[in-house]
C-alpha cells in the first residue's frame, strides 16, 4: 500500500512538474556540445561548478594541485530558465557582468544547460552532480 501511495504521489508530482529553487551542489564537467559538436571531457584535468543559493565558482582541477578558480558568478533560476551573470574570470574578461540565459534539465544526476553564446554558438553543457 505504501509502495502504491509513493508511486501516486510521484506520478502527480511529474505530472505538474518539479519546480526547482536552486542548484546548490557541487557538480563535475561531463561534456559539452558546441553547435551540434561533442566535445568530451579532458583526460588532462577536471572542471568543476560549486552552486550555492544564488552563485556559483567554477575550478580547474588537477592531480597534485590547488584548485584553480577560473570564473564566479551570480545565478538566478525561472521556470526552466537559469540566467547567469559572470563576475569574475581568470581569462578573459569578454563576458563579466553580462547575463548570459541558458535553459536547464536534470536527466538524473546531471545537470544540462542549453543556451546561445553572444558569438552565436549553440551550446549544452552536462555537469554531473557529486556533492550537496
Amino acid at each position: 500500500m505504501k509502495r502504491i501511495f509513493s508511486l501516486l504521489t510521484l506520478a502527480t508530482a511529474a505530472a505538474y512538474g518539479f519546480k526547482v529553487s536552486t542548484l546548490k551542489g557541487t557538480y563535475k564537467y561531463a561534456g559539452s556540445a558546441i553547435n551540434g559538436k561533442y566535445e568530451p571531457n579532458s583526460e588532462e584535468f577536471n572542471m568543476e561548478r560549486r552552486y550555492d543559493n544564488g552563485k556559483f565558482d567554477a575550478f580547474v582541477l588537477e592531480d597534485g594541485k590547488q584548485p584553480f578558480k577560473y570564473q564566479s558568478g551570480k545565478y538566478k533560476l525561472k521556470n526552466d530558465s537559469c540566467f547567469e551573470t559572470e563576475t569574475f574570470n581568470a581569462q578573459s574578461a569578454v563576458l563579466t557582468g553580462k547575463t548570459l540565459k541558458y535553459s536547464f534539465t536534470f536527466h538524473q544526476d546531471t545537470l544540462i544547460l542549453k543556451g546561445i553564446l553572444p558569438n552565436g554558438n549553440a551550446a549544452e553543457e552536462h555537469w554531473v552532480r557529486t556533492g550537496k
